[in-house]
């Protein structure tokens, strides 16, 4: 009787310690993907901020703010304009405007200046969105405010 207790007893560490083994191995698991993502996350978050501070637009109002000229002066090219206007009366409205809604968008650095036509405002933010590794990142350090008469 006291072999078959024995053996029960060694059946039950066995099976203890594989569960162990198991379980530490998917923590493992999931940890490593989380840390990946984390990881890959914040270089594209870094390197978005680095690349946004070569970046530098110019933005002049024409016609009572119903245009603005946006032309690109650094050294990045602007991959689309995200734009909130701040109507008289009611809420800010945002808009991304990308090459879909204006053929001359991409905007190259020291290329031909690009106008925009816009609902006239009181005040205008424009801000620059650059693409990297194909997710698009609003340089919000660069944006340009005009305040319309």
């Amino acid at each position: 009787m006291k072999q078959k207790r024995g053996a029960s007893d060694v059946i039950g560490w066995v099976l203890l310690i594989g569960f162990s083994i198991a379980l530490a191995a998917g923590v493992f698991t999931w940890i490593k993907g989380q840390t990946t993502e984390m990881t890959e996350s914040t270089v594209n978050y870094v390197e978005g901020e680095m690349t946004c501070e070569d970046v530098a637009i110019n933005i002049k109002p024409e016609i009572s703010c119903s245009q603005i000229i946006v032309s690109n002066k650094g050294k990045f090219t602007v991959d689309a304009i995200r734009v909130i206007l701040y109507p008289a009366s009611g809420d800010p409205t945002s808009e991304l405007i990308t090459e879909k809604e204006n053929n001359n968008l991409p905007l190259k650095p020291m290329a031909d200046p690009i106008t925009l036509d816009l609902t006239p405002s009181v005040k205008i933010e424009v801000t620059p969105v650059i693409k990297v590794d194909d997710n698009y990142n609003g340089c919000s350090t660069k944006k340009e405010v005009i305040t319309c008469p």
